[in-house]
């Protein structure tokens, strides 16, 4: 497999973002946070497909981004099995 340079990933996302209309109405904070989440996220889904021993957390700064985030990942789980060892933390 091969291993991503955060650039690469970054670019990636944000490329894929800015192709989405959703996105292009928020805040530049907003943006911000999304594009963040974002790329925790794919870190995360990468880190647990290469790494078997890895345990990745995601971090969200709040409850209502958790509840969605654990609900996804149990549903991408479903499909992909690596993702099972993610978790998502929420931090004050």
């Amino acid at each position: 497999m091969k291993k991503f340079k955060s650039e690469e990933l970054a670019d990636f996302i944000l490329q894929y973002l800015e192709e989405n209309d959703s996105f292009n109405v928020l805040e530049p904070k907003e943006k911000i946070k999304v594009f963040k989440l974002y790329n925790e996220v794919l870190e995360a889904f990468y880190k647990s497909i290469l790494y078997p021993n890895v345990l990745p957390i995601v971090s969200v700064y709040d409850y209502k981004t958790a509840t969605i985030m654990a609900s996804v990942l149990d549903k991408v789980g479903t499909i992909i099995p690596a993702i099972d060892k993610i978790k998502v933390r929420l931090i004050n």
